[in-house]
């Protein structure tokens, strides 16, 4: 049997799938385990912004609570390696999406995990690997016409501010 669960977000109390904490950071399990210890890292502070207005203490402490959960999910389940990624399309707050990958099936419970097959392509092979998936990669053409455009706007000269741009509380 294929794991996916699916508790609604009604029906979860949140105070309990809560898995560690740290001083900006809230780690909770979430609801979809369709990878199994797929967590969300979240900010404490209320904010809908993204990762890029973090202030450098933000920065530090996420990286200490990446460390920390992949230290947990490696103790309970030893996934291959790790995804991540900050969307905000559903729930603004500012989150990151821990998402643990599998190079095996996973036994819990009465249920078999299969995650699909891991690439072990070298970086240089990267696009290749994932032209068949569709999207912009099988458009050649388009997808160069992109970072063509891409390149030239990261060689402007552009001034970033210096000062921190979110307000300590």
């Amino acid at each position: 049997m294929s794991l996916s669960f699916d508790i609604r977000m009604k029906d979860v109390d949140f105070s309990r799938i809560d898995v560690c904490e740290s001083e900006h950071w809230l780690t909770r399990l979430h609801f979809n385990q369709s990878y199994l210890g797929r967590c969300l890292i979240i900010a404490k502070r209320v904010s809908d912004t993204s990762l890029a207005t973090c202030t450098d203490d933000e920065y530090r402490d996420l990286r200490l609570a990446l460390q920390r959960y992949e230290h947990v999910l490696d103790t309970a389940f030893r996934p291959a390696r790790f995804n991540y990624t900050q969307l905000g399309n559903e729930w603004p707050q500012l989150h990151l999406h821990a998402i643990p990958r599998y190079d095996k099936p996973r036994r819990w419970k009465h249920y078999t995990i299969t995650d699909t097959p891991l690439s072990s392509e070298p970086l240089a092979q990267a696009p290749a690997a994932g032209a068949d998936r569709g999207g912009l990669c099988d458009r050649r053409a388009s997808a160069g016409a992109v970072c063509g455009r891409l390149r030239r706007a990261a060689n402007l000269e552009v001034s970033f501010p210096l000062e921190k741009t979110v307000k300590e509380p």
